[in-house]
């Protein structure tokens, strides 16, 4: 797979001449935990913490996807922070769900004591991400050392919750409102790529929202619809102007861009007639 596996600085045995690459990794682990937390104003100290145990994970292919957990002892489970990038989350028993970055997977080994056996949801990313993992019993230690951790992983699993119940427990409503709600979370902004007079491909100041990783099916199965009903509904939102329909010659598998999003909102909602509903 197309992913690189960065452990942080934990392990002090690599011979001299990998110091200036181990501090360049542990850099860059400290970097994305950094911008993980930033919404949450942790204090260095924490975010210091949380770097010595942390192991990032990144994969740079649009097209691959990668097993990001795995069911192993509750001490060694590992809790997953979501930087970029889109995972689907199927637990033993249940519905999958497709998550965007800057999500927390893993409340129930933090918070619960014990090391026995315990379900662990298996999350597979949708394209290129960045993510960090830790064992969770090791994150339950530095919970203990600092409290204010415990607060942030506390919103965290609030704003989820209210993600859960704004785009996942909305089931009455019409198929094209809850295909427009899915599509409107997971939207995130992207750098927009053009090709210059020379043939190279430069990144302009200007940011694009869009989707990137999820098939249908993937929408299907979370939403809990036919895969001909998502079909049809995301084609209405192209007729509408929600979405932007593909141009001959660029990709169009896995991938949705938004084109009015005030309008996504708005038909999500209900709050105006569509030739589809």
């Amino acid at each position: 797979m197309s992913t690189t596996d960065i452990v942080s600085g934990m392990t002090n045995h690599e011979p001299p001449d990998h110091e200036n690459l181990l501090g360049a990794r542990r850099s860059r682990v400290r970097r994305t935990v950094g911008r993980f937390f930033d919404p949450y104003r942790l204090h260095p100290r924490v975010l210091d913490a949380l770097s010595e145990v942390c192991r990032l994970h990144e994969g740079i292919s649009s097209e691959k996807d990668t097993v990001l957990s795995s069911a192993v002892s509750r001490r060694s489970m590992r809790c997953i922070f979501l930087l970029r990038g889109c995972v689907v989350v199927q637990a033993l028993q249940g519905t999958p769900r497709l998550w965007r970055g800057r999500a927390f997977f893993g409340t129930s080994h933090v918070w619960r004591e014990g090391t026995g056996v315990l379900e662990n949801p298996q999350l597979v990313t949708r394209g290129a991400f960045t993510a960090l993992s830790v064992p969770g019993g090791v994150l339950h230690d530095v919970l203990a050392r600092e409290p204010t951790l415990g607060m942030a992983l506390l919103r965290m699993t609030f704003e989820q919750q209210q993600v859960m119940e704004a785009v996942y427990g909305a089931s009455t409503d019409a198929p094209l409102l809850r295909v427009a709600a899915l599509l409107d979370y997971l939207a995130t902004p992207r750098p927009v790529v053009v090709k210059a007079e020379d043939g190279r491909r430069v990144v302009t100041p200007q940011r694009k929202l869009a989707i990137e990783g999820p098939s249908q099916t993937d929408i299907a199965d979370c939403l809990g619809l036919g895969r001909a009903t998502v079909e049809k509904a995301l084609a209405t939102l192209r007729q509408e102007g929600a979405l932007r329909s593909s141009t001959p010659g660029k990709r169009k598998n896995r991938y949705y861009e938004i084109a009015d999003l005030d309008h996504l909102r708005l038909i999500s909602m209900g709050a105006v007639s569509t030739k589809i509903s």
